[in-house]
């Protein structure tokens, strides 16, 4: 049988590892899509998150499984809040999502994040806790069922000095406001998802981030059958995602990370 030459093998990889071509063109996407950035260890943070976030899709349960056990929360509170949720049913961020969001403000160390869904303050604590001396997040609620649970676990998070809760709807609210933000976390209803990514255009500083959840209900948004009781809400998600992608001054992705993570950079 006569030799393999470099070429040959990497034809013969492709066609048994068919995922690591697909893996290879998406690297080569992201790296320039994203060559915009100055900073060379967020591009290669937004590379790495988007790899695993891929790869989490093709693993086999175990290795998942394994991968993930390497998160390790040790706040009692936020394990806490995420039992609560788990068991009322209350939708707050996924836990490789939320550590994805705590990288990035690690990494982009905002001084005003504006919130747009408190819930019981899961994500809002986890922001809070990685500013800086003075950061501060202002967080929207509308429910005052939320609002008195997310009070409660901000206050036990010892966090208050940094976190504005304001009750309200936030389309009535963001009017409001006359500074920018450097960071927006969008996680509201989602049916308000289309006018609250408009005036949070507005409200986001050149240079800012966007960060939006639930980009794939559930995978839904991709899927050629969706389920009665969620054609509705797959269509508003599919029709956001379609807007949110083709803003001329936004640089976006939608990273396969939890729910589906759509980032965007203000040009």
């Amino acid at each position: 049988m006569a030799a393999l030459d470099k070429r040959d093998l990497l034809l013969f990889h492709y066609e048994v590892e068919p995922a690591w071509y697909e893996i290879d063109i998406f690297v080569t996407f992201i790296l320039r899509e994203l060559k915009f950035l100055q900073f060379s260890f967020i591009l290669f943070f937004f590379v790495l998150t988007f790899l695993l976030g891929y790869l989490m899709s093709i693993l086999i349960p175990s290795q998942k499984t394994y991968l993930q056990s390497f998160i390790k929360e040790i706040d009692p509170l936020v394990l806490d809040m995420e039992k609560y949720a788990e068991e009322n049913s209350i939708p707050i961020l996924s836990r490789d999502s939320a550590e994805f969001l705590e990288q990035l403000i690690c990494l982009i160390k905002p001084k005003r994040i504006l919130e747009l869904g408190t819930a019981i303050a899961y994500s809002t604590i986890r922001i809070a806790r990685n500013l800086k001396k003075k950061g501060s997040v202002y967080t929207i609620e509308k429910s005052e069922d939320n609002i008195m649970l997310a009070k409660e676990n901000i206050t036990k998070s010892g966090l208050g000095g940094k976190i504005n809760i304001i009750a309200g709807n936030a389309l009535d609210e963001l009017p409001r406001f006359d500074k920018k933000f450097d960071f927006i976390f969008l996680d509201a209803d989602k049916i308000d998802y289309k006018r609250l990514f408009d005036y949070s255009l507005i409200l986001l500083k050149k240079g800012g981030v966007i960060f939006v959840d639930n980009l794939l209900w559930r995978g839904y948004a991709a899927a050629s059958k969706v389920p009665g009781d969620q054609k509705s809400a797959v269509k508003v998600i599919k029709e956001f995602n379609t807007i949110f992608t083709s803003q001329p001054n936004l640089k976006t992705t939608i990273l396969p990370v939890g729910d589906g993570i759509g980032i965007g950079v203000k040009l």
